[in-house]
């Protein structure tokens, strides 16, 4: 025999057969009741300073590509969106997953625009390498560095 349905899961049950229902009974409640429920959200606030900063800090990261895109972009559009969803595969030049972030393709200080073509998902060791070179004086600049590397190493095998 199945046990009975605890009251909460009664209540869970008939929130989700009723949704429309719930949410307008919600609403009314919360405005007939919102200064009571300011205060109450206060308080625990501040008896919980700890958990409020995990809470923000959860919805921080999980929201971290929204905010980076909203501040490099403006409006969220389905572009927007796409571009985002890029992110998971990681870094353009490396393809790193650790700590991607935007990168300015030509970068703003050199006259670059602030615009999703002119994005890229770089990781940050990429990112702070690059620093304020375009994508060509970047690659460049890697070229030499390597060919530097080639040099040394042949040189250090002769003698």
């Amino acid at each position: 025999m199945a046990r009975p349905m605890t009251p909460a899961e009664r209540m869970a049950k008939w929130r989700k057969a009723n949704p429309a229902r719930y949410l307008d009974i919600t609403r009314r409640h919360r405005a007939r009741n919102r200064e009571k429920l300011n205060e109450d959200s206060r308080r625990w606030r501040q008896e919980n300073p700890e958990r409020v900063k995990e809470r923000s800090r959860a919805y921080r990261e999980a929201n971290r590509t929204t905010f980076i895109l909203r501040n490099h972009v403006g409006a969220i559009t389905d572009e927007v969106r796409k571009f985002a969803a890029l992110r998971e595969l990681g870094c353009t030049y490396c393809n790193s997953k650790e700590r991607t972030e935007v990168d300015h393709k030509i970068p703003l200080s050199r006259g670059g625009e602030r615009e999703l073509s002119n994005l890229q998902w770089l990781c940050r060791k990429c990112n702070h390498a690059k620093f304020d070179m375009t994508e060509e004086e970047f690659f460049s600049h890697i070229r030499k560095v390597l060919d530097s590397l080639r040099h040394r190493h042949i040189q250090s095998k002769i003698a």
